[in-house]
């Protein structure tokens, strides 16, 4: 696993290399106060810590070739939640998931059982694999809505602020996204639910 310090050093080498000519002393600080945010959420998507490095190199690095500073006000940490979210869901688009992986790449998983049974931990991690993959198949703008409420834990105004429309269409979109993965995952446990 790659050491977090490792992680943050290769990115901020990154960027001082791509580091526009005016100085960019906005990046370097919003890559402080919200590189831990978009990592969380590529990886709450990806499940990889590899992909989820790309994804924040890749933001930021498209940040630091902005020839002035990006103003988003208040809204500033949805916005790049928001960009994560998609370029995770890019990254799991263009892959093929691979059906299993070495134990040593395999990050920890929080097991909603009280016991933390071993076999509930690989059924939840399984699920949690198949979720992915649907999430991939169904794709769209309902995929991104999914993955903000439920991953990121956006609530339903503040992904209709992020996409300009209202809370009842998120609400509307989430509730046949929710439909289109019980169907997905229906079929691709067998046919039982």
């Amino acid at each position: 696993m790659v050491d977090e310090h490792d992680r943050e050093e290769r990115v901020e080498a990154a960027l001082e290399i791509t580091e526009n000519p005016d100085g960019a002393e906005w990046l370097g600080s919003m890559y402080e106060r919200h590189s831990r945010t978009v990592f969380r959420a590529a990886y709450r998507v990806t499940g990889c810590v590899e992909d989820s490095e790309d994804v924040l190199h890749t933001i930021f690095l498209r940040l630091s070739r902005r020839s002035e500073a990006l103003d988003l006000g208040d809204g500033e940490r949805a916005y790049l939640k928001r960009a994560a979210t998609n370029s995770a869901l890019d990254i799991v688009r263009s892959r093929k998931r691979r059906a299993a992986a070495p134990l040593d790449e395999v990050g920890p998983i929080q097991s909603h059982s009280p016991d933390g049974a071993p076999d509930r931990v690989h059924a939840g991690r399984d699920l949690a694999d198949r979720l992915v993959r649907a999430l991939s198949k169904v794709g769209g703008r309902g995929a991104e809505y999914f993955s903000l409420r439920y991953f990121e834990d956006l609530d339903n105004t503040e992904i209709a602020r992020l996409f300009d429309t209202s809370p009842g269409a998120v609400a509307v979109v989430l509730h046949r996204m929710r439909k289109k993965l019980q169907d997905e995952l229906s079929s691709d446990l067998g046919g039982t639910q």
